[in-house]
């Protein structure tokens, strides 16, 4: 049994995860005050289960969700970490360079130095790859309805935008060498006797083929565009995904 909850995860959980039904507002606020109150002593009594019935929850179902807010809370401690660590990373890196530099003259030294420090770089890149799958579970298990749909549309969208970007390339890349390969072939036809008129024709192709290019660089810089929005709105999202 639970000896005790924190009004504030039992609020949250009452919040998020009752059933969506219609009730009179009065009796909402008052089952929500009630069960506060009930929330800073052990559950126990009948009064605090019948708070957890009007709730439409168990005992269990309140359980879970403070072992599921605990265990992410965890995981943000170990996210937290990364700036730290990624600070003392550049400190030590600093010192094994000075280390580095006197090695010629004080070789005993460099050692007595470096070794303690490349140590504890392997402990920090340790330390960092679990701060950086806390963060992957972070996203992972966020419980959040709205914050996961809006993710999975940011990142189908960006996809979509990436691909446009790719294929604005290839397309402008084929149309500058067919403009390349078109000129090739009106100076060519240029050293044929009266071969003038197939050296205007190649000229014009060329030309169509560089408007065309030109074209497509334009949807290019917009494309590229998106892809910067779209990506700042997947680093927002993220961002909210993060918090336990």
């Amino acid at each position: 049994m639970m000896a005790f909850v924190h009004s504030s995860i039992s609020v949250r959980f009452l919040q998020t995860e009752e059933p969506q039904r219609h009730r009179d507002h009065g009796e909402a606020n008052a089952r929500r005050a009630g069960f506060q109150r009930h929330s800073q002593r052990t559950l126990t009594s009948s009064q605090d289960r019948a708070v957890l019935r009007e709730a439409g929850k168990t005992l269990d179902d309140l359980r879970e969700a403070v072992e599921r807010l605990q265990a992410r809370r965890r995981l943000r401690e170990q996210m937290d970490e990364l700036p730290k660590l990624a600070a003392e990373r550049q400190e030590i890196e600093k010192q094994l360079a000075a280390a580095d530099n006197i090695l010629a003259d004080a070789e005993q030294q460099h050692s007595e130095v470096t070794a303690p420090l490349r140590a504890r770089l392997v402990q920090i890149r340790e330390a960092s790859w679990a701060a950086e799958s806390a963060k992957t579970q972070l996203v992972q298990t966020c419980d959040e309805p709205a914050l996961v749909a809006q993710m999975r549309d940011v990142e189908a969208k960006l996809t979509q935008a990436r691909k446009d970007v790719s294929d604005l390339r290839n397309t402008i890349n084929d149309y500058r060498d067919r403009a390349r390969n078109e000129s090739a072939l009106a100076e060519r036809a240029q050293r044929i006797v009266h071969g003038e008129e197939q050296v205007k024709e190649h000229q014009e192709r060329a030309k169509r083929y560089e408007r065309s290019a030109d074209g497509c660089q334009a949807q290019l810089l917009r494309a590229e565009k998106a892809v910067a929005g779209l990506e700042r709105q997947e680093r927002a999202v993220r961002d909210q995904m993060l918090v336990p």
